[in-house]
């Protein structure tokens, strides 16, 4: 066999092996295997974030010194490197994260500056709350959205349907067993607890004596859901 056969025959191998292991994979091991490879592709960003953990438990976040480029500084004005080069021991509130959008933040600001700008002092702290509240509220719900699995999504619109919005922790055992059955091997090992604890930790749904009942906030979940046009059909 010459060497050109040789590397033919070793690549129908080799891609027949790759497609047979990844083809194998269960949902699970498949996400594992996605995530590897985004921290490595990703590690220097990671590295950079972890730098900046000051600690846990709450988590705080120090917020450094961020270069801006030409069209930033002409936004913010002059003086901007020297106010980030201030240092943070006094900062008070929730600095933001790094940002990978600094042009984009700089032109909302901008923006914002002529929305308040014909504002008093008294009016402005108001207008700038309340759509700071909105923002925080979106970012919440669409967070919970990338998280939330497709039977969740249904036992929020199962207890939304329910009287008081309240069902018995029976009934839901029904509804799980059920749900359970029809993802073999995915849900095996857990429980209702389990599923049920992503929906109760962000007070979507609370809990008591009398069973599991739809927050009022999970009741705003479903409705900017449809506000938004959320599909429902998610995995598991």
């Amino acid at each position: 066999m010459d060497g050109k056969g040789f590397w033919v025959m070793f690549w129908e191998v080799f891609s027949s092996t790759v497609q047979g292991v990844w083809t194998g994979f269960a949902w699970p091991h498949a996400v594992l295997v996605i995530t590897v490879i985004i921290v490595y592709k990703f590690k220097d960003e990671l590295s950079t974030a972890i730098s900046r953990l000051n600690k846990v438990g709450p988590v705080e976040f120090i917020h450094p010194p961020v270069p801006l480029d030409a069209s930033a500084k002409a936004v913010l004005g002059a003086g901007v490197d020297e106010v980030a080069e201030q240092p943070v021991s006094g900062l008070k509130g929730i600095p933001l994260p790094p940002v990978a959008f600094p042009y984009t933040l700089s032109v909302s600001a901008s923006n914002l500056d002529t929305e308040i700008a014909g504002l008093s002092r008294e009016e402005q702290l108001p207008y700038l709350k309340e759509r700071l509240a909105f923002c925080r509220v979106l970012y919440d719900f669409e967070t919970l959205y990338i998280g939330i699995y497709g039977g969740q999504i249904e036992l929020l619109n199962y207890l939304n349907q329910k009287t008081f919005n309240l069902a018995p922790r029976l009934e839901l055992e029904g509804l799980w067993n059920s749900h359970k059955a029809k993802f073999h091997g995915q849900l095996d090992v857990w429980t209702l607890d389990n599923y049920m604890n992503f929906l109760t930790f962000n007070n979507l749904v609370s809990t008591g004596s009398a069973g599991y009942t739809l927050t009022t906030k999970g009741k705003e979940f479903l409705m900017w859901m449809i506000q938004t046009s959320k599909s429902p059909l998610k995995p598991w």
